[in-house]
């Protein structure tokens, strides 16, 4: 499932790079890049990160 929401949250990330190149809109790239980075912390909090 894990695995399934980054690979969603990646795909969101990618998509509002690809307009922004066609539209120049940076703010929505932004919007994506923080919404990845949320959705990540979200699903794997760095406490349960574990460091090999």
């Amino acid at each position: 499932m894990r695995v399934v929401m980054h690979l969603v949250s990646a795909l969101a990330w990618v998509s509002g790079l690809i307009t922004d190149a066609k539209e120049h809109k940076t703010k929505l790239v932004m919007a994506g890049i923080a919404g990845h980075f949320i959705t990540e912390f979200v699903i794997n909090p760095p406490s349960n990160q574990r460091f090999v």
